[in-house]
């Protein structure tokens, strides 16, 4: 007690030493806390999605390109009879077909917006689980759109979006069904709005593909049992599908990449460092000057 008593004189004799001492601490904790944060909601992004260790998106291989690797939804236009889709497999709880279109605008009475457009079937959401606010979001019919609080605001304002219908750009008429919020981490999905894959059915696009497994499947078993090339007439080349890992997208350079928002993580562990260098130059710096504190506190003394 009689320590911490004269640890508090001394600070209170050398008020300037003691400000410099706190507020040079105080901001490198800051720095450090926002740093901490930010590389937090990085690692975390898809992790609100249930299960995560089950998800996998599809990828896509050519054997005239070998090891050229994309992301891509399994693909069969032409009905190939040597075509065997993984998606059939046991293993497979549910699968969902997505794919983005930026050239998708939105009109609501004679105002248009842009938007980030997903096409998806029903089982997106089954997979992706993002908070519903309001209404549903099963895209039971072609006319079904879901979209996200924040787009909602930015067209409607205070007015109840749900049932509202939306003109796009594409010469169909949507209505909104559902109104999702944020989810609990960042997503390597981006949209503003999601509109049923029956609308827009007859477009020619490839897709990607969500995959849940079912629990205990081991995805490198399915993998290994598709692992040969098969040859697809129509395209004169064979082609390779497989299962990856969707919390391993948001930070892997190595697959060609069309759809999902990623991150570097190069970037991370530089942040990482820098914050860990804030922390030690801080803790330096108390240190220092508290030392010098009493150093003075003895010369006076003396």
């Amino acid at each position: 007690m009689k320590i911490i008593f004269l640890a508090i004189r001394s600070l209170m004799r050398f008020r300037l030493y003691t400000t410099i001492n706190i507020t040079g601490l105080a901001l490198s904790l800051a720095c450090v806390i926002i740093i901490s944060r930010y590389v937090y909601s990085e690692l975390q992004t898809d992790h609100f999605i249930p299960d995560l260790e089950r998800v996998y998106t599809t990828i896509y291989e050519e054997d005239k390109h070998p090891g050229m690797i994309r992301y891509s939804g399994v693909y069969n236009p032409n009905n190939e009879k040597s075509f065997s889709s993984l998606l059939e497999h046991p293993g497979v709880e549910c699968a969902s077909s997505i794919r983005k279109e930026n050239e998708i605008t939105c009109w609501y009475g004679e105002k248009e917006y842009a938007s980030q457009t997903l096409i998806a079937d029903s089982n997106f959401f089954k997979i992706a689980r993002y908070p519903l606010i309001v209404g549903t979001n099963t895209l039971k019919n072609p006319e079904d759109a879901v979209i996200t609080e924040q787009y909602a605001r930015k067209i409607f304002g205070k007015e109840t979006a749900l049932g509202k219908q939306l003109r796009l750009s594409m010469d169909k008429t949507v209505t909104i069904t559902g109104i999702i919020g944020e989810p609990e981490t960042a997503s390597s999905i981006e949209f503003d709005i999601v509109i049923s894959k029956q609308l827009a059915e007859s477009w020619r696009r490839i897709n990607n593909h969500l995959v849940r497994l079912h629990p205990n499947t081991n995805y490198k078993q399915i993998n290994k049992q598709y692992n040969q090339f098969m040859r697809m007439e129509a395209w004169d080349y064979s082609v390779r599908y497989q299962l990856h890992p969707f919390s391993d997208v948001y930070f892997n350079k190595t697959i060609v990449n069309y759809f999902f928002r990623t991150g570097n993580i190069t970037y991370i562990w530089i942040l990482s460092l820098v914050a860990l260098m804030i922390l030690l130059v801080g803790l330096f710096n108390f240190v220092n000057i508290y030392s010098v504190v009493v150093l003075e506190e003895g010369a006076n003394s003396g």
